[in-house]
């Protein structure tokens, strides 16, 4: 199985979306790591991610961090069979998992995108459609495989509940490894 990426959205002075006590930042943050050990558990290897603790890359802004995360993973990984960035969205926005239909994607990074996608999300939400979207993350990013954006849930949800962060790195791990079932024994 090839090496994957996990990129945890937001961190350091870019928390991204709150609710009370809780911060996009830290939920990412806590599903990467909680998805990291599970893909390991099963023989998946190795599995990076972008970051490891609380931390921006040095942005002058949002924007600007993102456009750094994106350079960071260009300068720091190659050859790696897949991109998943975790998010959580805000109390009223969309969840579901985004994949990159430009002009900037190859066709095969178009289709094996939307196959992640849809596999993540079924394993995620059982029903629902996917989305593309022209984020930096998914475009700019230089290796051809598939990347996807998840937004795992909402900020409003039951994150504090320890068992519901393991439910949600269950279902997105078991997402991934649908994915990779069709390429490889697992």
């Amino acid at each position: 199985m090839p090496s994957i990426i996990l990129d945890p959205g937001h961190g350091g002075r870019y928390s991204g979306a709150t609710h009370g006590s809780n911060k996009e930042e830290e939920i990412t943050l806590d599903i990467a790591n909680r998805v990291r050990f599970k893909l390991i558990d099963v023989g998946a290897s190795p599995v990076y991610q972008t970051r490891y603790e609380d931390e921006d890359f040095g942005g002058v802004d949002g924007n600007d961090d993102i456009n750094k995360r994106v350079d960071y993973v260009n300068r720091t990984f190659s050859g790696y069979g897949a991109l998943i960035s975790i998010h959580v969205n805000t109390a009223l926005g969309s969840t579901g998992v985004y994949w990159y239909d430009g002009s900037k994607a190859t066709e095969y990074e178009r289709t094996e995108s939307r196959a992640l996608a849809n596999d993540m999300n079924l394993e995620l939400f059982g029903v629902g459609s996917v989305w593309t979207e022209d984020w930096a993350i998914l475009r700019d990013t230089w290796e051809s495989c598939p990347k996807v954006l998840a937004e795992i849930g909402q900020i409003d949800d039951e994150w504090s509940e320890d068992y519901y962060r393991e439910a949600i790195a269950q279902r997105v791990t078991d997402g991934i490894l649908r994915y990779f079932r069709r390429y490889y024994p697992i």
